[in-house]
């Protein structure tokens, strides 16, 4: 079964406040995952940090309901020392970045240049 990526509404997300990346990093992430590989380790993901992730402070939607994006910090905020890759949580319904989990296995890919 092939699953169709989540929309979002990212005009919407432009007017919230972006609490782990900003709104133009997370939807380029977002948008240049390919869906098929994105889902699989999305699930992957969603298993390994089941206990630590929250639920939408705005409407309590689910962790496992959430969006789970792969994402890293933009080449010019590493190359200043912020080297983060992980997954972001974001609520669809409202439009809210929930968690940010550190993927150190990510950060060290990149660090080798293979991200």
């Amino acid at each position: 079964m092939t699953r169709s990526p989540t929309q979002l509404d990212w005009a919407r997300a432009q007017a919230r406040a972006a609490s782990h990346f900003a709104w133009p990093e997370v939807r380029s992430a977002h948008e240049s995952a390919d869906p098929h590989v994105a889902h699989l380790a999305a699930d992957v993901a969603r298993v390994e940090h089941e206990s630590e992730a929250r639920a939408c402070p705005t409407c309590g939607c689910a962790p496992a309901s959430l969006v789970w994006v792969s994402i890293g910090t933009s080449d010019a905020s590493w190359t200043q020392g912020d080297e983060r890759c992980g997954w972001l949580t974001l609520c669809a319904r409202c439009m809210a970045q929930v968690d940010f989990f550190l993927d150190t296995d990510m950060v060290n890919e990149r660090r080798r240049g293979n991200w």
